[in-house]
């Protein structure tokens, strides 16, 4: 997955847990690579987390004043025409997750996140 070095990832919008079995990678973000949060199309192929997105429109790598997809496609993004991403929150949903400080035994479905 695509990260751009240009944007702190540190806080990120991605869940930052452990799915339990199988589950599609384009349900992470292609910024922070967590589990996808609040997901927004960002292009065509790919998906981000809102506060991600967000975050590499405002400080992201622009090319003649463009905001390309961080996802590494070469499409342009139109800040004005982002759309939440509800099949991939969805999905996320469905997920069966575990907690990833040492400390912590929750486990469950992620939208009890």
């Amino acid at each position: 997955m695509a990260s751009n070095n240009n944007i702190d990832i540190s806080s990120t919008g991605g869940y930052d847990v452990m799915v339990i079995g199988e589950h599609p990678p384009q349900l992470h973000c292609g910024i922070c690579t967590l589990l996808i949060k609040n997901a927004m199309h960002g292009c065509i192929n790919h998906a981000f987390c809102k506060s991600c997105i967000k975050k590499h429109i405002e400080c992201g790598i622009k090319v003649e004043g463009k905001v390309m997809c961080p996802g590494g496609c070469n499409q342009i993004i139109n800040p004005t025409k982002l759309e939440p991403n509800k099949f991939a929150d969805r999905m996320v949903n469905t997920l069966t997750t575990k907690c990833m400080n040492d400390n912590c035994l929750w486990q469950g479905p992620s939208n009890k996140l």
